[in-house]
């Protein structure tokens, strides 16, 4: 048995701009540092906890024996 991950989600558990508010930056100059930061968060979590914080489609696969 195999998991294939079909597509990575298309939004993340919390956007760049949240970020942003949150930490009261005015500028864009580290949205895309921002936005790996979120990401690599996001897979962290999925990974420690064994679940998907947003919907993603997978195929599973089963071989014959």
């Amino acid at each position: 048995m195999s998991l294939e991950l079909l597509a990575e989600p298309a939004v993340t558990p919390i956007t760049v701009a949240e970020v942003k508010e949150h930490l009261q930056i005015d500028n864009n100059d580290e949205d895309s540092l921002l936005d790996s930061y979120i990401k690599a968060a996001t897979k962290a979590v999925e990974n420690i906890t064994g679940r998907s914080l947003i919907t993603q489609s997978w195929r599973q696969l089963f071989l014959k024996p």
